[in-house]
Parts: structure tokens; sequence; C-alpha cells
């Protein structure tokens, strides 16, 4: 056995060093070798049998050569270039999230959830900065348990479905209050398909939402505003004409036969001609104050008022109506009352309901008026045993839009005008009305008003 080692091949490649026959091997350590390898050092060894050389061998040292380098170890300067385009691509990230116009949020679904991005436009939202969120999950960023858990099961319902969820207006508690807001979830997945990260866009709504809300108001407002002309234009062609051409007929007829008529038919019909002026002239009042009271004209002059006093002067005022159907009209109090009222319009309030009871009460029957407080109200109820409202037509007593009218138990007729005024001036004070009734059996008519603090 021969062994020696050849240091001229020291730093040469390995295949431009060897013999021509040498070169030729297939096999063995040789040519599993890269051309980019040289030799550090190699020592040949021979095998003889007999005198005869039956085997060459090499034991080599590999260096790595600079085309090597480039490929598995990077140079210095190359990491520095890397970690400068990495700098300049976290930068540029950071700076498109920063400043989108649009709120917009990460969570790491691997580490409970946990807040990772919270950027500028979601601090003006929430009114809270990153500072105090990243880190932090939904259950230390809400103060009630219940938020936190509808959002961490969205939350997770949104990483199980693996798709955008789009939610069109969520109720959001802020630093500056409750806020209405659009909100796109995200779900990403790592290359294994393992949920990675929960990444959210938020868009503030709300301004949107009261502006359209507004709007739909607004275009109510106006229809209302439209059917409340067209039914005050009928008031004026119909229910104020109409009176007007029984006064016309009957004083043309009085006066063309007062000398042929006995006193008890000219009676008569002064009487019924006195009646539809009364009633022309109390319709065209209401017609007035509601048209005061639309165009805020009519004066609103709250004063200490005691309803017991003032009750029984619209009683007095109304008893040749009662008297005349032989209707009762009772008052009970059970403690003396006293309000803060505009006193001309508390007297149309409660005049217009009694008015509206002896209406549609029958002969004999009764009316009673009382009183009850409730906290810082005083609830005033008008309550008669008369023909009573079905529950279909309640609701349109209150719409001047709504025509409701019917004729009274003496054929009285109406126009539904000083209910429209009393809900306006009910509502004036703060308070509210709503009636109370079943067909056949009579109708409550109740409405609020202040108390006096003094």
């Amino acid at each position: 056995m021969v062994f020696s080692v050849w240091d001229c091949f020291v730093g040469k490649n390995l295949f431009s060093s060897l013999h021509n026959d040498d070169r030729k091997m297939k096999n063995g350590c040789i040519t599993f070798c890269s051309r980019s390898f040289a030799l550090e050092s190699v020592s040949r060894r021979e095998t003889a049998v007999q005198g005869q050389t039956t085997a060459t061998s090499y034991r080599y040292k590999q260096i790595k050569t600079k085309k090597h380098q480039m490929k598995d170890e990077p140079t210095n300067e190359e990491l520095k270039n890397r970690n400068r385009e990495l700098e300049n691509e976290l930068f540029l990230y950071k700076t498109i999230i920063e400043n989108v116009p649009i709120s917009v949020f990460a969570k790491d679904v691997q580490d409970e959830y946990r807040y990772i991005i919270w950027n500028k436009e979601l601090e003006t939202v929430f009114g809270t900065k990153s500072e105090q969120i990243i880190g932090i999950h939904d259950y230390q960023l809400f103060e009630k348990k219940e938020e936190a858990d509808y959002f961490r099961n969205y939350d997770i319902s949104v990483m199980n479905g693996k798709k955008i969820v789009d939610i069109p207006n969520e109720d959001l508690r802020t630093a500056d209050g409750v806020k209405i807001v659009h909100t796109r979830k995200i779900p990403i997945y790592d290359e294994n398909n393992q949920p990675k990260i929960l990444l959210g866009c938020l868009e503030d709504v709300t301004q949107k939402i009261q502006t359209e809300q507004a709007l739909k108001n607004s275009e109510r407002k106006l229809i209302e505003l439209n059917a409340d002309k067209d039914r005050f234009i009928s008031i004026l062609a119909h229910d104020l004409r109409n009176p007007f051409n029984t006064l016309l007929g009957f004083s043309d007829l009085l006066l063309k036969n007062i000398r042929h008529y006995d006193i008890e038919k000219i009676e008569k019909q002064l009487t019924l001609i006195n009646k539809t002026a009364h009633n022309t002239y109390n319709l065209l009042d209401d017609l007035l104050l509601w048209i005061k009271s639309q165009s805020g004209k009519l004066p609103y002059e709250p004063q200490k008022i005691v309803f017991q006093e003032i009750c029984n002067q619209i009683i007095i005022s109304l008893k040749p109506n009662a008297s005349s159907k032989n209707i009762e009209i009772k008052l009970f109090e059970r403690e003396k009352i006293i309000l803060t009222a505009d006193i001309n319009m508390f007297k149309t309030v409660l005049r217009n309901l009694i008015t509206n009871a002896i209406k549609f009460t029958n002969e004999n029957g009764q009316i009673q008026i009382y009183t009850e407080k409730n906290h810082t109200k005083a609830i005033i109820t008008v309550s008669d045993n008369g023909i009573g409202i079905d529950k279909e037509n309640q609701i349109k007593l209150w719409k001047l839009s709504q025509q409701y009218t019917t004729s009274g138990t003496a054929e009285e007729k109406g126009t539904g005008l000083g209910l429209i005024l009393c809900k306006e001036f009910v509502e004036r004070h703060g308070g509210k009305i709503w009636v109370e009734s079943e067909l056949g059996k009579g109708s409550d008519f109740k409405f609020t008003m202040p108390f006096c603090n003094d």
C-alpha cells in the first residue's frame, strides 16, 4: 500500500486537477463534488496486489469558492441590502395602513385574538390610541362582558367560515358614545391552512345613517304637510262653506216670510241660525289657532293655574250644550291640582274634549272629569258613556291627513280639527294624549300636564 499527499493540487478546481483517466470516473466521492469546490488538501492512495496497482483513491478537504458563497451564504453586503429592502417594505406597509382613510385593525388568532394593528383612522373613530390597544383583547377593551362576548363569538364564526363577512350596520360603543359602523372582517390563514389573523376594515357611517334618517323624516313630514294642506282646503271648501249655506238659506226664508210665520216657527228658525253661527265661529276659531300653531306664531306662556277653577269655568260655559241633551257633567278631584301651563292652550284642550264628550254621549248620559298624580305630571281624564270608538279609527283621531269624522248622537257635525289642536297643545307642554275606548261603551280621553314646582 502506498499513500502520498499532493500539495500542488491545493486551491485548484478538483476536476481540472485530476488525471484524464481519473476524470472519467462516474462513481465515488469525486463525481458528487460540485465544480464550484476547490481542494484545500489532497492525498492519493494506491493499492497493489502482487506488484500490480489495482485501485487508486483520493482523500480531499473542500473549500467553498466565491461562486458557491453567493448561492448558499450571502455576503455581509448582501445581508445589509436585504435588510434595507425589508425595512423599506415594512415602512411602506406601515405607512399605507396608518394613512388609509378607513379604520383598519387586526387580531392575532393564535394569541387570544389580541390586537396587533390599530391604525390612526380607528383611533379617531374609537377615541382610543393604538398604544392602549395593541396587545390586549376585547375582554380588556370593553367594560361589559356581553359586548366582548358578541365580538369574540362573531370573530370565531368568521374564522370558521373562512370567507369575508360584511356587517352593514353595527353599534359600537366608543369614547364619544355609541356609533354606527360598517365592518368587513377577513379571515387569513397560513400556508398550512391554519388560522392566523383576523383582519378588519371599519367605516363610521353614523353621520350617513343620521342624514338618511333625517331625509326620510323630512320626506315623511312633507307628505304629512301636503296631506294637511289638502285637508285644510277641504275644511274651507266644505265644513266652513256649508254652514253659511244654512245661515243664508234660513235667514233669507225668514226675511221673506217674517210677516206670515207664527212666533214659534220664527223662534225655531232663529235658534237654528244661532246654533249654526256658533258652530261656525268655533270652527273658524280652531282653524285660526291651528294656522298660528303651524306657523309658530302662537304664543306659549306657561303659568301657575289651579285645575279646578279652570275646569269649572269651562263646564259652566258648556252647560247649555249639555242641558240640551240632559247630560250631567261631574268633576272629581281627590286633591288640589296646580299645573304649569299656558292657560289659553289648556282651556282649548279641556273645552274640546268636553265638547266632544257631549257630542257623542246619548241623552240622559253622564260625563266625568277626574285627575290623578303620576310623578311630575297630572293625568286628566274626560270620560263619557257614549257611543265609543273602534280600535281601527282611534289612530286616525290624531292625524289631520286621515280624516275621521262622525255625526254626534244628535247629528252634530264636526271636522276632527279640535283633537288635532289638543294633541299639538298637550305635546307643547311635554305631555301626551291618548284615548281608551270600546265601541258602544263610551270613551276615556286622557292627557298629561306638568305640575307646578312651587
